[in-house]
């Protein structure tokens, strides 16, 4: 029977260091898959930058001021504070339709900030004053413990957890404390999610309440309120959508609670509207900001009423 002679420690060593050097890549910005997909330090995969570059046109669409202004009234005006001369910053403001709709509102001090040239220039040309092209991080940090609120429609779900982590830390430390956060995002655990969490291929975070929650825990923030995104009544066809949706719904949180044995707690919307507070107390030092283009991430389309 002959032996087999283990490996020699020269012999090991070339293929320990091409294996650190391939995971330092796969860690650091070095190519994962094809050449297609190589990124960079400073933003996400190419192959992902081409999906951004046509968003609107390929996937989501654009959306209307009527439209906006329906979410505005119930997803965002009732939790504002009172003073109309409160900092306010969109993250991913796109072309700007919700930044226009704080300012009709009396909230003079409202400003966004989208990476996207293309959605910056469409809201100035619209009128929107107040909005700026560039990257969230850097406006998150200059704006440090001077913001009252910030709002994040439907970017969130596109940042992978590091990403989102560190962002709602960069969040956090811009917020004065008792400063409000408010998000929405697609929310996995509706039984008909399928189609808003999966049918866009630059999503990259699955939300549930209950991970949404963590998240934002383990960010320092406190007083988590999460909320269902229903059908909004605005005409006869919508109210009878509303109708229909409230039986149904109730359907599903039935069912939910045979399964589950409790009746509170449970979301079944496709989407989800979150409320947090500051704590005042970051729970991490952020990374100093690096332009990444996560604000590009965000749809023009995404305040239409859900």
């Amino acid at each position: 029977m002959s032996s087999t002679v283990p490996p020699s420690d020269a012999q090991i060593a070339p293929a320990l260091s091409a294996l650190a050097q391939r995971e330092s890549g796969d860690i650091h910005g070095g190519t994962i898959g094809s050449g297609e997909e190589r990124s960079t330090d400073h933003g996400p995969p190419k192959a992902t930058h081409r999906l951004y570059a046509h968003y609107a046109s390929t996937h989501a669409g654009y959306s209307t001021a009527a439209d906006t202004r329906l979410v505005f009234e119930r997803d965002i005006a009732p939790h504002l504070p009172a003073d109309r001369d409160v900092e306010i910053l969109e993250l991913g403001c796109g072309q700007g339709l919700m930044i226009a709709q704080l300012h009709a509102a009396g909230f003079r001090q409202a400003r966004g900030v989208d990476i996207s040239e293309e959605q910056i220039a469409t809201a100035r040309r619209n009128g929107v004053h107040g909005v700026e092209c560039g990257d969230l991080r850097a406006a998150l940090a200059s704006a440090s413990g001077r913001l009252d609120v910030v709002t994040v429609l439907d970017l969130l779900e596109h940042l992978g957890r590091d990403e989102l982590l560190d962002v709602l830390d960069l969040v956090m430390a811009a917020l004065r404390p008792n400063g409000i956060f408010l998000a929405r995002v697609p929310n996995a655990a509706s039984p008909l999610a399928g189609n808003t969490v999966f049918g866009d291929l630059t999503h990259q975070t699955y939300f549930t309440p209950r991970s949404l929650r963590q998240a934002l825990l383990a960010s320092g923030f406190t007083g988590v309120d999460i909320r269902e995104c229903p059908p909004i009544p605005h005409g006869p066809t919508s109210a009878a959508r509303a109708l229909v949706w409230k039986g149904f719904s109730g359907i599903l949180r039935l069912a939910l609670m045979a399964e589950t044995g409790s009746h509170r707690g449970h979301v079944v919307t496709r989407t989800m509207t979150v409320t947090a507070r500051a704590s005042g107390m970051s729970s991490a030092h952020p990374r100093p900001p690096t332009q990444v283009g996560l604000d590009s991430r965000h749809s023009s389309s995404s305040h239409a009423p859900r």
